[in-house]
């Protein structure tokens, strides 16, 4: 699995998704408002930007030693702006198509617990499905860079929201490189016949449609997933039970974290290095397992986290014992 983690370097991966702006703003309560008693006052003490959404994908690729194209609708805005600074600071090739607003998700954090209590959306008040043109854009640019994998991340906002999704799969079978998903329920019927997808458990249900989480087990969940998808694998990631898969058989795979902190982005990560693993050599069950341990990670951070290759390495070096060591 090491070795695998060293097999990184030149990696081309095009990432295609929704993306956003992710603003952190530090503060404390304070009880005390002149103005109004009854309403709190929070004292910001200092904010920061990431990036979010696909392009948190993106991010922990690049994070990882990977040539990364990302590929999304931006604003022609000042958070858009913002955003491919922080694309270009990253070292991510950002192709972007200009359409409404910049989407922004606005996080008021607790400096002492790093736990954030409340939220603020921007940039969703008039969303609307990628245009033709816009569509059009998006496919001929990622037909020139020639990657090796693409992975397509839903949040349900603009790109998926009509039938791009099969566009961009049939042009992986055409290229005959893997093409993996992290779908929303909403658009799952887009993304039939793909190599992977990587929904969590919430998600999985109700594309199966069940409606008691615990009434199901993993089992059942990824072999109708399969069955009614067309997918070739299906990863389901299931909070503190870690992931269940089923590839060439089901397999399950316990959380390797070991304290969360913010669950945030974990998925996008997930959906990163298994990618990554699978390209280097892994199968994959063994990529799985490589996902667990970079999703245990970031989950000990606070916010949409990365990590880097060096982490990775001694997280699963520490795991084993010298004679243990994969």
């Amino acid at each position: 699995m090491v070795e695998a983690v060293h097999c990184f370097d030149g990696k081309k991966i095009a990432v295609v998704g929704d993306v956003m702006l992710d603003k952190y703003v530090y503060g404390t309560v304070d009880r005390i408002n002149a103005e109004n008693p009854e309403v709190s006052l929070l004292r910001i003490k200092s904010k920061e930007f990431r990036l979010g959404g696909a392009a948190n994908v993106a991010l922990n690729l690049a994070c990882l030693g990977v040539k990364v194209s990302l590929f999304g609708v931006l604003g022609d805005d000042l958070n858009g702006v913002l955003f491919k600074k922080l694309c270009k600071e990253s070292d991510i090739n950002l192709v972007s198509f200009s359409d409404g607003e910049t989407i922004v998700k606005e996080r008021f954090v607790d400096p002492e617990s790093k736990r954030y209590f409340l939220r603020s959306d921007y940039g969703e008040a008039k969303l609307s499905p990628i245009n033709e043109e816009g569509m059009c854009f998006v496919y001929e640019s990622l037909k020139k860079t020639n990657p090796d994998a693409i992975i397509l991340s839903d949040y349900n906002k603009k790109i998926f929201r009509g039938d791009f999704g099969k566009r961009l799969i049939e042009l992986a079978h055409e290229r005959e490189i893997p093409i993996i998903v992290d779908p929303k329920p909403e658009n799952i019927e887009s993304f039939k016949n793909s190599t992977l997808i990587c929904p969590n458990i919430r998600e999985a249900k109700k594309m199966i449609g069940s409606d008691a989480l615990d009434s199901t087990s993993g089992d059942v969940i990824v072999r109708k997933l399969i069955e009614m998808y067309g997918t070739k694998k299906v990863i389901v990631t299931w909070d503190d039970r870690g992931m269940v898969c089923h590839g060439s058989g089901f397999h399950e795979v316990p959380s390797k974290a070991r304290k969360v902190v913010d669950p945030t982005g974990a998925g996008d990560t997930v959906c990163a290095v298994i990618t990554l693993g699978l390209l280097s050599g892994l199968d994959f069950i063994s990529s799985t397992h490589l996902a667990t341990y970079a999703a245990g990670i970031v989950v000990e951070k606070p916010g949409t986290a990365t990590l880097s290759r060096a982490e990775l390495i001694d997280r699963i070096e520490s795991d084993f014992s010298e004679d243990e060591k994969l």
